[in-house]
């Protein structure tokens, strides 16, 4: 079987994931997906994103790096832990 850092790669390259949909994905508990997912963020592959709740962007979910949206600085709450989701950013499958 493959290694938790591999499962996780695999599982984050068919698209975002929070960490428990990860940890469900993988069949590994949270604390190791949070570790992988440490990982891959040290070494610059994953990008973490948010989605800012719907009622504070008018109907919309924000799925954006934070950079433009511009919904924290217009009140919205900031987003929790639970909220975030991981993109795998290198699309060499190798």
């Amino acid at each position: 079987m493959n290694s938790p850092l591999f499962r996780v790669r695999d599982a984050l390259r068919t698209g975002p994931h929070s960490l428990a949909e990860l940890a469900r994905a993988t069949g590994l508990d949270s604390d190791s997906t949070a570790l992988a997912l440490a990982h891959w963020r040290q070494r610059g592959k994953i990008r973490r994103i948010f989605a800012l709740g719907a009622a504070a962007h008018g109907g919309s979910t924000c799925a954006s790096a934070c950079a433009a949206c511009r919904g924290c600085a217009e009140g919205a709450a900031a987003p929790s832990r639970d909220e975030s989701r991981y993109l795998w950013l290198d699309q060499d499958q190798t």
